[in-house]
């Protein structure tokens, strides 16, 4: 089988910082960033089923422009007046291509097997580029030019790993468990504190219930963790040498499926 399909994202970006003035101790500077956009792009799949037991799938997800617009305020605190304005903003950047590969096996009749990899291309996320309507004088002492900020990532591309187990307890109810090893695309020479982006891992718990012919609903549990990550001083770029430790998350999910 095959498959098409355009996709319209959403992305609604928040951004905020503060910093300190080089040689000047009383100029803390507050730097909100609000905007949002919209972005569209294109996927294609196909499935191939030689056997009962056996299948393989293929997907592939364009890389999708965002390009969002909103406002970037400025908050000094102390009393050196630095001529920071507030003004509208815009950015664009990508959401990454990405190709996934699985394959199923169901090694008895109530239970499925899946292993999928998934490569992102996150080379493709350059540097974070905000533009401003109103010069802001002072970014050219912080390395930029006075229409811009702009901040280097250069991530890299990678892979996410993932297991999935899918057992049918009765003819409308499945239990399901997963496993999900996902690489960090972090540039170690431009880290920052933006993302908390190391190498991660998730375990993951489901079911599923088929109401009727028409209703389907599904609930999914997942924990995550990561791995600690040491910070290397860059004073320039507002980073101080740290480490962070115990970075986690819970998450959890329900779906509600209507079909005619």
């Amino acid at each position: 089988s095959l498959a098409v399909g355009v996709e319209a994202t959403y992305l609604d970006f928040g951004y905020d910082m503060t910093f300190k003035a080089p040689g000047l101790a009383n100029s803390d500077v507050l730097h909100e960033i609000s905007a949002d956009g919209w972005g569209y792009g294109i996927n294609l799949g196909a499935r191939y089923r030689p056997f009962d037991w056996l299948a393989f799938g293929l997907a592939w997800r364009s890389e999708i422009q965002m390009t969002v617009h909103g406002d970037g305020d400025f908050t000094q605190k102390g009393i050196t007046n630095l001529g920071f304005k507030s003004t509208n903003v815009t950015g664009t950047e990508p959401v990454p291509e990405s190709v996934t590969m699985g394959v199923m096996v169901k090694p008895m009749d109530r239970l499925s097997l899946e292993f999928d990899a998934v490569w992102t291309k996150w080379s493709a996320y350059k540097s974070l580029i905000v533009n401003y309507d109103a010069p802001q004088p002072y970014f050219a002492n912080l390395g930029s030019s006075d229409d811009k900020l702009e901040s280097i990532k250069n991530w890299s591309d990678t892979w996410r790993f993932q297991f999935g187990a899918e057992y049918a307890l009765t003819d409308s109810f499945d239990l399901r468990a997963g496993y999900v090893y996902d690489q960090s695309p972090v540039n170690d020479d431009h880290e920052d504190y933006a993302v908390p982006c190391t190498d991660r891992q998730i375990v993951t718990l489901g079911a599923g219930w088929k109401i009727n012919d028409a209703w389907v609903v599904d609930a999914s549990y997942g924990y995550l963790w990561m791995k600690d990550r040491d910070y290397e001083a860059r004073a320039k770029s507002g980073i101080v040498e740290l480490t962070r430790e115990d970075a986690h998350a819970h998450m959890a999910g329900l779906s509600v499926t209507y079909k005619f």
